[in-house]
């Protein structure tokens, strides 16, 4: 789309203005059908998936297909500020749906065990959560470095400005951060396997990298009084209306520190009321134990 078809920025316009990418669209889209596609085979063969699950997933593949064709992609090539809340959506929000929703167990338990011939798609799916690289990238310090340090890099070399300009790196950082996100997230709340889950209080922990970066980077572009990222591309793109750049450079740093701390805000407090529940469960058993050794035989 034009820069200069664009209208002023507002709530209306960020929810009608469009910029279809075929692919993510395309991927939203079969994500969606394939989920359903996969509850109905479990509940025609009378096994029950919870509902709770299904809202997340439709959720997290609305809210790619809005913030990859919407008005955040739409907005996101001329504005830093628009551009944030897609990148934020992407790698805070959406995993945080996506990984409530466990797709991966829901494929474990819908596709079919193949018992003779070639390999199925079930067959592949566990062997790639039993590859050792799925052991390296969904190692909690990786997955946790993964999500600051290529964030870090992404913005602080020519990447982010290629992306403005090149399609195929486009894809590339979408695809990532989505993933690095729903890896990052699935380890502290999903149900989803992985090799490793840390104890509550090192799930608590992995959270502060994130959060310290995400202050960072949210300060100093608040505080900046200069442009500072892709200036010369945006500075081509610039609609007429945009007047003040540096002020929409501004409210991109506050809605990185928005969009990074209110996430993981909520992330720990699901994990602590996690950890208290099972808490409560271990002094249940511990009760029990208790009980029936006291008990006489």
């Amino acid at each position: 789309m034009d820069a200069g078809a664009l209208p002023p920025l507002t709530v209306s316009s960020a929810l009608t203005q469009w910029r279809p990418e075929p692919v993510l669209a395309v991927a939203a889209i079969a994500g969606l059908v394939t989920y359903v596609r996969w509850v109905v085979r479990l509940a025609r063969r009378g096994d029950r998936w919870p509902s709770g699950r299904v809202v997340a997933w439709v959720a997290a593949m609305a809210v790619l297909l809005w913030v990859t064709s919407g008005g955040p992609a739409a907005y996101g090539h001329v504005l830093i500020s628009a551009h944030m809340v897609q990148h934020m959506v992407l790698v805070t929000a959406l995993p945080v749906l996506a990984a409530l929703a466990a797709p991966v167990t829901l494929a474990l338990r819908a596709l079919p065990t193949t018992t003779d011939g070639p390999r199925g798609p079930r067959d592949w799916l566990l062997a790639v959560l039993g590859s050792r690289i799925a052991h390296v990238l969904l190692h909690p310090v990786v997955a946790t470095a993964n999500v600051v340090v290529s964030m870090a890099v992404f913005y602080a070399t020519p990447l982010f400005e290629r992306s403005l300009t090149n399609g195929v790196v486009h894809l590339w950082a979408v695809l990532h951060f989505s993933l690095a996100g729903y890896a990052f997230t699935t380890i502290l709340i999903g149900t989803d396997p992985v090799p490793h889950r840390p104890p509550y209080p090192l799930r608590l922990l992995m959270l502060a990298p994130a959060m310290v970066f995400h202050t960072g980077l949210g300060l100093v572009l608040v505080t900046s009084s200069q442009l500072l990222l892709a200036v010369s591309v945006l500075a081509e793109s610039r609609p007429a209306w945009l007047s003040d750049p540096v002020t929409d450079q501004q409210a991109a740093g506050a809605l990185v520190w928005a969009l990074g701390e209110v996430p993981a805000l909520g992330l720990a407090l699901l994990i602590a009321a996690r950890w208290a529940a099972s808490d409560e469960r271990d002094q249940r058993r511990a009760a029990r134990r208790a009980t029936s050794v006291a008990l006489p035989s």
